[in-house]
């Protein structure tokens, strides 16, 4: 934790976007720290401290198969935490179907995050009605 946060900060210094890639989200959708046991980060206290001391643009992690966003608060903003939801597991319910983002970060700021997904094979790929790139 403490290697990546210093990557993130120099990262930030040097003016580059710094995007974190975890598997286990730090966050549920509801913003509280993800603590479902055996399927989390052992020390996520630690890491969402470090998270706020050195945030990231962006902060992008699996495991669920439910997409979602959140944020995650930093002194001066707050930092998009998001679920990409699963890549291959079709479903009739766009927040559980197989999907990709694609991002824009700008200056520090994720300018669009847009979701496509597979609703069923006939359907074909669809983009999800809701915006990832606005304020959870």
């Amino acid at each position: 934790i403490g290697r990546a946060e210093a990557l993130v900060q120099e990262a930030r210094d040097a003016g580059r976007q710094a995007v974190y890639l975890m598997h286990y989200p730090p966050l549920w959708a509801d913003g509280t720290p993800y603590d479902r046991p055996g399927h989390d980060i052992v020390n996520n206290a630690e890491l969402l401290d470090s998270l706020r001391r050195a945030p990231p643009h962006l902060v992008l992690h699996g495991h669920n198969h439910q997409c979602w966003r959140t944020d995650l608060v930093v002194p001066g903003g707050a930092v998009p935490v998001v679920n990409c939801g699963t890549t291959s597991a079709v479903s009739p319910l766009p927040d559980r179907t197989a999907g990709y983002f694609l991002y824009e970060l700008e200056g520090g700021v994720l300018r669009s995050a847009r979701r496509r997904m597979l609703l069923a094979e006939e359907e074909g790929w669809q983009d999800h009605p809701g915006d990832f790139a606005a304020t959870a």
